[in-house]
């Protein structure tokens, strides 16, 4: 009865070592997947000698080429729960140098290190001894921990604007106007675009700003144009932050003696985005210090920082909305300017709340870029000038400013043009009509490149094309669109239509 029990004890040891071995082999061999290389576990390899009645055990072996020769990297896996000793790394040299491997192309990876001159040892031969990190207690399986995945939602506060201008008083000291007397922007235009631009920092904090005024851009002052001299801002960078609680496996190849990192491997889990810490807009975090203490202790975080795209000024955001104007100038219809102004300040949660964060600006996104030659440049105005070759000639700062509004104002410049050419190509014989059409092409092969919402724009230009009697480029792209977003109701309607005056009926279910 002992002896049974005995047995069935030693048994289920067996077990369990072959099973700590094989997920030490099984880890291995995921952390060194690289492309070109074959990757076989427990691989018997014969001796040099020859003789096939005896084969040699590798854990885990790599094979690739170098230069057209093939190369072969053999990996010991030990799991055990005591160092490896200098007996057992030597006879892994034993091993390698039987089956005609080189040492220098022989690793150890132990899960508990190696005994004192293990590691020593391992380099006078050659061999690579490294150490495992990531598993459990019980080494059978990956340890878990918790994680936590910040995000801190930046958000620029406004909190002096300066102008050195003739034009002192009012809302006029920090409005802009144009060469057809109409009103361009404002100061908080400058500081929108800037701060959209990434001119400062992802650090909460406060800053300085000295901003350039656009071309195109100056004030006016009894039927004089003036040009301010200085144009100032101090803002403040505050955050607010949102947390996701996760699970993590992490696992570390390292050198034993050096604890340089050889491989790793990192999977998280994260559950659904919980609310705002301090959800509260007037009790931000002001400061990386505040940033830090409200963050949890944990073994792993990952962390994002997003720049909210509009900036507090005052008791409202900028670039206004339409709905936020509509607030302010209810009841002002019949008032002079003097009576406005002495009205009493409406409340931020009077105007709107931070859902209006998406809100389109009401004048259009201020996109201002600075430009090589020093110049800033106002997509916008230049849209509502209709310059569109100007537009088009900034499409390579958008690799440098890769914001959603500028990528947008760049698309429907490019659309624009392109379809003029398309009208233009119909007067024209056949040699330039080919070339003009070949440039529109090229023109909205380059919208699609850039576009932040691709389905859009492969609906408008299936439209364009549609018009222009290219039938067949128009079915291409409602047909992209319908890949890509199969309930899309405008896109089968434009597919159907299309078939139609092209005289077949759609295939489609």
């Amino acid at each position: 009865m002992n002896r049974k029990s005995s047995s069935s004890s030693n048994s289920k040891k067996d077990r369990t070592r072959n099973d700590k071995g094989i997920i030490l082999e099984q880890i291995v061999a995921m952390l060194h997947k690289t492309e070109g290389v074959k990757i076989e576990t427990n691989v018997f390899l014969p001796p040099k000698s020859g003789d096939q009645s005896r084969k040699r055990e590798i854990d885990v072996l790599l094979t690739g080429e170098v230069a057209g020769y093939s190369v072969r990297v053999a990996i010991q896996c030990k799991n055990y729960g005591k160092p490896i000793t200098i007996g057992q790394i030597g006879e892994f040299r034993d091993l390698l140098e039987d089956v005609g491997i080189p040492p220098q192309y022989g690793i150890i990876v132990s899960v508990h290190g190696y005994q004192a001159g293990g590691t020593k040892r391992a380099k006078e031969l050659g061999m690579k001894a490294l150490v495992l990190e990531g598993l459990d207690e019980t080494r059978l399986k990956a340890e878990i921990k918790d994680t936590f995945q910040y995000f801190v939602y930046l958000l620029l506060v406004v909190e002096k604007m300066h102008i050195s201008s003739e034009v002192a008083d009012g809302y006029l000291a920090v409005c802009f106007w144009e060469e057809d007397n109409n009103i361009i922007g404002w100061v908080s235009d400058l500081i929108v675009s800037h701060w959209r631009n990434g001119g400062i920092p992802q650090s909460l904090g406060e800053y300085q700003l000295d901003l350039k005024l656009p071309q195109g851009w100056y004030q006016v002052l009894n039927g004089k144009i003036i040009y301010p001299s200085n144009i100032r801002a101090e803002v403040r960078v505050v955050g607010y932050l949102a947390e996701m609680k996760g699970k993590i496996e992490e696992y570390k190849l390292k050198e034993a003696d050096t604890d340089k990192i050889e491989k790793f491997h990192l999977q998280a889990n994260f559950d659904v985005l919980n609310n705002l810490i301090k959800s509260n807009h007037q009790q931000p975090i002001f400061t990386e210090e505040e940033l830090n203490k409200l963050k949890r202790e944990a073994t792993t975080s990952i962390e994002n920082r997003l720049r909210l795209p509009k900036i507090f000024v005052r008791n409202h955001l900028e670039p206004m909305s339409k709905k936020a104007m509509d607030k302010f100038m209810v009841g002002t219809e019949n008032l002079s300017k003097e009576e406005v102004e002495k009205l009493p300040q409406l409340q931020f949660e009077e105007v709107e709340d931070f859902r209006s964060m998406q809100e389109p600006a009401f004048l259009g996104e201020p996109v201002i870029i600075p430009t090589d030659s020093g110049d800033h440049i106002d997509v916008r105005l230049l849209m509502k000038k209709e310059k569109l070759d100007e537009v088009i000639d900034l499409a390579g700062y958008l690799e440098k400013f890769p914001r959603t509004d500028f990528a947008q104002y760049l698309v429907m410049a490019f659309l624009s043009q392109a379809e003029a050419l398309l009208k233009k190509s119909v007067l024209e014989d056949l040699g330039i009509k080919k070339a003009l059409e070949a440039q529109a092409f090229n023109f909205f092969q380059t919208a699609f490149h850039i576009s932040p919402n691709p389905v859009d724009t492969h609906n408008s230009v299936g439209v364009v094309f549609g018009k222009h009697g290219l039938y067949d480029k128009a079915i291409e792209c409602f047909e992209w669109v319908l890949s890509a977003d199969p309930p899309n109701e405008m896109a089968r309607h434009n597919l159907a239509e299309t078939y139609s005056r092209k005289g077949k009926q759609p295939i489609r279910g």
